[in-house]
């Protein structure tokens, strides 16, 4: 979809200005876009460099640890028929995407994803693990406050506290939407079950016997 609306843009963009005979300013802002394009990459990389060492030290120092012990509480309440493993997963996914260590955060989402899906969540539960992830609370918005800096803002830091006043209601918004329209059964048609022999994240050993007992439950979450 995004090749699409990148390709119309283009072809619109290039009509136009040969109808019209507006051909120099195209070339011109094509010159311009890419060279603003590169100065914003080369500008945000040394930024996000800068950062994402200090977010590495502080994951080395304990910090994120910490911030995992403190975020799995109130993630327990969402997630509170998932097996601990599950929701240590998905707090350690929290605090990456909390402090902004987005290559810390993807390994741990795929990881929690797979286990949700290997022991049959509900749809609510996934779909609050998807709003989790996509409306994301970032105590350091260090793109905006970058890009501000390069438009010649007098405090670049000043749009922290609006961004998570914001950032806090879209997440509570897809929670609660998410709450309301999303059914709260276990989908054990759909379970991912080990092979037989194949260890789960917990350490037992799924037998061909264990399988077919999980795969015939019809429990619901409460």
């Amino acid at each position: 979809m995004l090749c699409f609306l990148l390709t119309l843009l283009i072809i619109s963009s290039v009509t136009y200005a040969v109808s019209f005979g507006d051909t120099h300013a195209l070339s011109q802002a094509a010159m311009d876009g890419g060279s603003h394009a590169i100065t914003l990459f080369l500008t945000l990389s040394a930024a996000m460099a800068l950062w994402g060492g200090v977010m590495n030290i502080a994951k080395h120092c304990g910090v994120t640890q910490a911030v995992t012990l403190i975020v799995k509480r109130p993630l327990s309440l969402l997630f509170h028929n998932v097996d601990k493993s599950v929701t240590e997963s998905i707090s350690a996914n929290v605090t990456a995407n909390l402090l902004g260590l987005g290559n810390a955060a993807f390994p741990t989402g795929i990881a929690a994803a797979k286990q949700l899906s290997r022991q049959g969540a509900s749809l609510r539960t996934k779909t609050f693990f998807l709003v989790l992830n996509t409306a994301s609370i970032q105590l350091i918005p260090l793109t905006t406050a970058k890009m501000r800096g390069q438009h010649g803002a007098a405090d670049i830091w000043d749009c922290t506290v609006p961004t998570l006043i914001v950032s806090a209601g879209a997440l509570a918004a897809g929670l609660l939407t998410a709450a309301a329209i999303c059914p709260n059964k276990r989908t054990y048609e759909n379970i991912i079950l080990p092979k037989d022999g194949e260890r789960t994240p917990d350490g037992t050993c799924h037998a061909p016997d264990t399988r077919r007992r999980a795969a015939l439950r019809t429990d619901t979450q409460n």
